[in-house]
């Protein structure tokens, strides 16, 4: 039996969680460039791809919150899970019925929330992305996601939020 002598060396973190986001951009602007193309053309994968999973939430991100030292049995973590997953089913529909038919330009993303701290990761707030209605000719800030967890790099949204 071969035993690990340095965690990470195992695809865990020195706290003992599973190290590392996969996929995801590698700034807020590429992130957010991303989602937008995946809206304008309804690519419900794409916009997967760029969210975090139910693996990362639950065994990357989850242990650092604050709210994670309380939940000894794993059930408000199942609950966080599954809010975050009814909230963001809506939040995707919204968002592509918002885009189908339209010709979008993608203009900017960026993050001017305070960025919150957790171990090896941060959470960026208040996101958003400005795009140009080609049609129209103007330009509109969007929000279609209003959070971003940075790690190692890796930029992913937490989940898409309805349109407002």
């Amino acid at each position: 039996m071969v035993l690990c002598a340095v965690t990470a060396a195992c695809g865990r973190d020195a706290s003992g969680s599973q190290a590392g986001l996969q996929g995801g951009a590698s700034s807020v602007r590429a992130l957010g460039e991303a989602v937008v193309t995946a809206l304008a053309t309804g690519d419900t994968a794409a916009l997967q791809a760029m969210r975090t999973t139910e693996h990362e939430h639950n065994e990357v991100l989850w242990p650092h919150f604050p709210i994670a030292k309380q939940d000894t049995t794993g059930a408000t973590r199942g609950f966080a899970w599954e809010n975050i997953q009814m909230r963001n089913a809506g939040a995707v529909g919204e968002w592509a019925a918002s885009f189908r038919g339209r010709q979008v330009r993608f203009d900017d993303a960026r993050c001017t929330g305070e960025v919150e701290e957790y171990g090896p990761f941060q959470v960026l707030r208040e996101c958003s992305v400005t795009v140009t209605d080609v049609a129209q000719g103007r330009a509109f800030e969007l929000r279609p996601f209003d959070r971003v967890v940075r790690m190692n790099g890796t930029h992913k949204v937490i989940r898409y939020v309805e349109v407002d």
